[in-house]
């Protein structure tokens, strides 16, 4: 059960996030923070904590907006990421 406070943040996060220039930051997020790609580096260790970091970050945005998979794919269709 969520309390007050988790739902006030979850209404922020998707009042942010869940229009068209929203779900354009989130292509381009998925891009940058390499959500659906392995972040190890077996020769640079924080070269892997730096990218677990972003992941990490773009999976909190993510959580907040209750997302499918398939949601978030139709992005890299429809909202341009290279």
């Amino acid at each position: 059960m969520i309390n007050w406070i988790q739902k006030r943040r979850i209404n922020s996060y998707k009042a942010v996030f869940n229009g068209f220039h929203g779900k354009n930051v989130i292509a381009d997020l998925k891009r940058f923070c390499r959500w659906d790609q392995p972040t190890a580096d077996i020769n640079n260790v924080y070269a892997t904590y730096v990218a677990e970091g972003r992941r990490e970050m773009l999976l909190r945005v993510l959580s907040h907006l209750n997302y499918s998979e398939s949601d978030i794919t139709k992005f890299k269709e429809y909202y341009g990421e290279e």
